[in-house]
């Protein structure tokens, strides 16, 4: 999907959509009754090549709308080749994906988007829920899975995701893709330790230096930083620099 999907009008430049997006949030009214259902959905079983959590129906659709919204070609690293969708595996079976530090007892009503997330779900049951119904969906709709689809094709599911018209059978659409996007963007920018950002070649693209400890002897009020980016492997010397 060329850069953005925001409008079929307006597309700004990757590198100003990705560095200076704001994250999108979307809020529904969801009953608790679901989440009762989601423990038989993470007993699915994967053998997707270095997945740790995506099926391997999961990983294809995931890698899929990945390489839709920061597709190769472009100013810096598709999403495919800065390892988004490893991030996004690995996150979902740590802390992140579990709902550490998120609160999750309810109630469980319809809220505004300042109010933030209001399912019961655990970010991996949100991830499970979600792509079992975008496959259901897009077999429904299209008679294929969504990566078989044409790229066109691909792109207006996600515009209808994105608006929330997308007919989900059980969570609103558009809470996943505010999810998704905004959980796409932090792989993309992530230290490359947690698996996205690969070769660091999202930030030499947006010129940021990553891990250095102390960027003083840089500094000038005159002339922009222009060094070679280093990652929290290199500073704790895991790789060499």
């Amino acid at each position: 999907m060329r850069d953005h999907l925001t409008t079929l009008e307006a597309r700004p430049s990757r590198r100003d959509l990705l560095a200076g997006a704001a994250a999108l949030s979307a809020t529904a009214a969801y009953s608790a009754a679901l989440a009762q259902g989601v423990g038989d959905l993470a007993a699915l079983p994967h053998t997707a090549g270095g997945y740790l959590f995506f099926t391997d129906a999961e990983a294809t659709a995931v890698e899929a709308m990945v390489d839709r919204l920061i597709p190769a070609g472009g100013v810096g690293p598709g999403a495919i080749e800065a390892g988004v969708p490893t991030f996004l595996d690995r996150a979902l079976r740590a802390g992140y994906g579990l709902g550490e530090g998120q609160y999750l007892e309810g109630p469980f009503q319809a809220g505004t988007p300042e109010q933030g997330y209001q399912l019961p779900l655990e970010p991996h049951q949100l991830y499970r829920v979600a792509l079992a119904d975008i496959a259901d969906w897009a077999q429904a709709v299209h008679g294929a899975p969504f990566a078989e689809l044409p790229p066109a094709t691909q792109d207006d599911a996600l515009r209808l995701m994105q608006s929330g018209d997308m007919a989900l059978a059980n969570l609103p659409a558009a809470l996943f893709f505010g999810t998704f996007w905004f959980d796409v963007r932090t792989a993309y920018f992530s230290d490359p330790i947690h698996g996205g950002n690969r070769d660091m070649a999202a930030w030499r693209m947006v010129g940021f230096p990553g891990a250095y400890t102390d960027l003083r002897p840089y500094l000038s009020a005159d002339t922009a930083i222009e060094i070679e980016p280093v990652s929290l492997a290199q500073v704790l010397n895991l790789e060499e620099r």
